[in-house]
């Protein structure tokens, strides 16, 4: 049996905790990220919710359909509308729909990678800037420094760093100083420290920072992310080599692709009718398969009949992810696509049962 996350996860433990361990921590990952200002929060909701409160109610975001909930939640909570622009096969943001969505309520373009997949940013950052939208960066597929970006906004979810069943929390990164002080003061909940013990309440806020505990599991964990993301690497690569020839998936780009524990391939269109098949077979024989996120407007909560994405919907139907975090070892990588080729092969010719 392989796990994402073993339940006896090998836990890295703070040498201290400390009233300064917050503190630490998103100085850490400022000096890590590459950003002047990084601000923690209780939940990557948090993150995403934050970064929102800026704009006016039913103001209108340019977004993928297939990004995590979080964000739709968020967009929501603020009264915000999404505009979902289509997906190349990939599963990132095909730019040259950009322009059909665009309208005078638009006031920001928030780009997700897939997975460890990373949206070609050069051309979305002109976009953004010519039409004069906030650009963001949904970074939580994705953790690695803004040298490979241009967003002006980033978010970044914990679970890089700690699994979700140990802890949760997201990270803003921006290197604007006005938003950063305005997103510092609500994840304080509006509370200003004053000389000695005086202190001003600025504003009301529901936003939650990140507590101490948790961010000193987290700068632990930093101090080892390298080692975790070459390991992973390592996971990825020998995936694309031993699949290199498969003719029943299609694989991601390596030049596209950071460390990220779960690895993403694309079933062949002659296995989306037995992929619900494909899942099983792959969990009864212990690999713990999941599939991308689904297009929130087919979702009962966010169900919107008007709109079907052709790059969108295709995505969702041929994705499938495999593990590749850094607790698996190479011999365990090489039996998961021994396990996902024999039963490629098997659905490849029987089709599927329903």
């Amino acid at each position: 049996m392989i796990e994402r996350h073993p339940s006896n996860y090998p836990l890295a433990r703070p040498e201290t905790i400390s009233d300064e361990s917050l503190n630490t921590l998103e100085n850490a990952l400022s000096s890590y990220l590459g950003y002047s200002h990084v601000i923690a929060l209780d939940s990557v909701e948090s993150a995403f919710s934050l970064s929102f409160s800026i704009f006016d109610e039913m103001s209108t975001v340019l977004c993928s359909p297939n990004a995590p909930l979080a964000l739709f939640k968020a967009l929501h909570k603020h009264c915000l509308q999404p505009r979902f622009c289509d997906l190349k096969l990939d599963g990132t943001l095909e730019g040259r729909f950009l322009h059909k969505n665009i309208d005078e309520s638009s006031r920001a373009l928030l780009v997700s990678h897939n997975h460890g997949q990373l949206a070609e940013l050069d051309s979305l950052t002109e976009f953004a800037d010519k039409n004069d939208l906030l650009f963001i960066e949904d970074a939580t597929q994705a953790f690695r420094g803004k040298a490979y970006a241009g967003a002006k906004t980033a978010l970044f979810d914990l679970e890089t760093l700690l699994p979700s069943f140990i802890a949760r929390g997201g990270f803003i990164a921006t290197d604007d100083e006005e938003l950063a002080a305005e997103f510092r003061l609500k994840s304080r909940g509006g509370y200003v420290q004053k000389k000695f013990w005086n202190y001003d309440i600025a504003g009301i806020s529901e936003y939650s920072t990140m507590n101490n505990l948790t961010a000193s599991f987290a700068l632990a964990a930093l101090s080892d992310i390298e080692s975790v993301l070459a390991k992973i690497d390592a996971v990825q690569t020998l995936y694309l080599q031993k699949l290199a020839s498969n003719r029943l998936v299609e694989l991601p780009k390596a030049k596209n692709l950071v460390a990220y524990p779960l690895f993403p391939i694309a079933l062949v269109p002659a296995l989306f009718c037995p992929k619900e098949d494909i899942y099983q077979a792959l969990t009864e024989k212990g690999i713990p398969v999941r599939v991308g996120n689904k297009p929130v407007y087919k979702t009962t909560a966010f169900k919107d009949d008007a709109i079907s994405l052709f790059g969108a919907e295709e995505v969702h139907k041929a994705q499938i992810l495999l593990p590749a975090h850094h607790l698996i070892t190479l011999d365990e990588a090489a039996s998961v696509v021994e396990t996902l080729e024999s039963v490629l092969d098997h659905y490849g010719y029987r089709g599927c049962t329903f």
